[in-house]
C-alpha cells in the first residue's frame, strides 16, 4: 500500500493473493487514508476469495476521479444505489474486456472490449467480470446537476450549459 499522496493523488495495489477475500476492504481503507474522504463508489460483493485484485493510480479533480486501473482478478456485484451517490461512471477499456450484467436494473448483458467505452449512472446492483490482465481508464464523475459538479465553469465569466 502507498502512503498519502499530495494533491489528491491515490495509489493502491491489491493484486497479490495475500489480500485474499479482503481486497476491497484494503482498497477502501487505502482510499480513505490517502484522500481523507470516503470512496465515491458503492460497496462490492465479490462472492469469492480473491475476486478483488486490482492496481490503481488515480487523481481527484474537484469532485471527479480519473483512475488508471489494471486487473489481476475482478468479479462481483455492486451493492446498489444510494451508497456512493448517483455518479456517472465512464469505463474506457485500453486492454482486455469488462462485462456488465443487469445495467439499469434490467437484464442487459454488455461487454466492453478494448478500444471501447461504456458510460453509465451508478444505479441498481450490477454484476461485473473483468478479464484478467485487462487495463482501463475509469472516470467517476459527480451527478449531473449536483452542487459543485463539473458543470461549473473552470473559467470566470462562463455559464454552465444545461
Amino acid at each position: 500500500m502507498s502512503a498519502r499522496q499530495p494533491g489528491g493523488a491515490f495509489t493502491a495495489d491489491v493484486t497479490g493473493p495475500e489480500h485474499g477475500e479482503n481486497g476491497f476492504a484494503v482498497f477502501r481503507r487505502a482510499w480513505d487514508t490517502q484522500t481523507g474522504e470516503a470512496l465515491p463508489l458503492p460497496s462490492l460483493d465479490t462472492g469469492e476469495r480473491g475476486a478483488f485484485r486490482i492496481g490503481v493510480r488515480a487523481a481527484r479533480a474537484h469532485d471527479a476521479v480519473i483512475a488508471d486501473v489494471r486487473f489481476a482478478h475482478f468479479r462481483g456485484r455492486t451493492s446498489g444505489p444510494g451508497e456512493g451517490g448517483d455518479r456517472v461512471l465512464v469505463h474506457l477499456m485500453r486492454q482486455g474486456s469488462w462485462r456488465f450484467t443487469g445495467l439499469g436494473g434490467g437484464e442487459a448483458d454488455v461487454t466492453v472490449p478494448d478500444g471501447s467505452f461504456l458510460a453509465r449512472r451508478n444505479g441498481p446492483p450490477t454484476s461485473f467480470d473483468v478479464r484478467p490482465g485487462s487495463r482501463a481508464t475509469v472516470l467517476i464523475l459527480p451527478p449531473l446537476g449536483a452542487a459543485g459538479s463539473l458543470r461549473r465553469t473552470a473559467r470566470p465569466g462562463l455559464e454552465p450549459v444545461e
